[in-house]
C-alpha cells in the first residue's frame, strides 16, 4: 500500500509568512520593522512608519482599479474590516516609493544648525527658527513659478503639506537678509517662545 503524502497532494494557500500576524514592538527600529516577516494591521505600523493610512489605502484601491493585485504588487489586503500589510512586501515597496520626503528637525536646533542642514523639512517645523510666519512662506510659494527651484519651498500633492529643500531655502534666505535684514529667530526670541528647551 502507498503511503499517501499530503504535502504532496494539497494545494499551498498560503506563504508561511501570511501565516504570521505581528504586532510592531515600540523599541523596532523603521528598518526593523520593514524587515520582519509576517502580517501586520495597517493601523498598527501607520505611526511607526510616519504614513497615512489613507494614502496607503488610495494606492492599493488605484492598483486595484487598474487591474493590479495589491497584494503582490504593494503587500496590502483589506479582509473584513480590517487593513493587512504583507510587510514582506510593502517593506521594498515602502522604501521605493513611500518613504517619507521629509526629515525631522532634532530637539535643541537654532536657526544656524537648521540653515546649514542637507534635506527636506516640514515648513511648520522651519518656521519655527525663522522670522517668517507660515502663510508668509506659502503665500511666496504659490506666487513663485518655480518656487521649489527658487525658494526651496512646495507643496507635496501626495502628504498635502509644504516642505523645504533647506540648501536652497538657505541660499534664498542669505539674499533675502541681505536685501531686507535678518529674517533669523534669534536665540533669545527662540528661548522666550519655548522652542529651545
Amino acid at each position: 500500500m502507498e503511503k499517501n503524502n499530503t504535502e504532496d497532494t494539497v494545494d499551498k494557500i498560503f506563504e508561511e509568512d501570511e501565516m504570521l500576524l505581528l504586532v510592531p514592538r515600540t523599541y523596532w527600529t523603521q528598518a526593523e520593522l520593514l524587515q520582519k516577516h509576517g502580517i501586520f494591521f495597517l493601523k498598527d505600523i501607520v505611526a511607526h512608519l510616519h504614513i497615512d493610512s489613507i494614502l496607503i489605502k488610495k494606492r492599493a484601491l488605484t492598483l486595484r482599479n487598474m487591474g493590479s493585485n495589491p497584494w503582490e504588487v504593494m503587500g496590502v489586503r483589506k479582509v473584513w474590516n480590517h487593513w493587512m500589510i504583507r510587510m514582506k512586501v510593502f517593506g521594498p515597496y515602502f522604501r521605493k516609493h513611500i518613504k517619507p520626503k521629509y526629515k525631522e528637525m532634532e530637539e535643541g536646533w537654532d536657526t544656524h544648525t537648521l540653515l546649514v542642514q542637507k534635506g527636506v523639512y516640514l515648513l511648520t517645523d522651519v518656521v519655527k527658527l525663522v522670522d517668517f510666519a507660515d502663510h508668509q512662506l506659502r503665500y511666496r510659494a504659490r506666487k513663485s513659478p518655480n518656487s521649489r527651484k527658487y525658494l526651496g519651498i512646495w507643496k507635496d500633492e501626495d502628504l498635502n503639506l509644504f516642505l523645504v529643500d533647506m540648501v536652497t531655502f538657505s541660499s534664498w534666505l542669505t539674499r533675502h537678509e541681505a536685501k531686507h535684514g535678518t529674517a533669523r529667530k534669534s536665540s533669545a526670541t527662540q528661548r522666550e517662545e519655548g522652542i529651545n528647551h
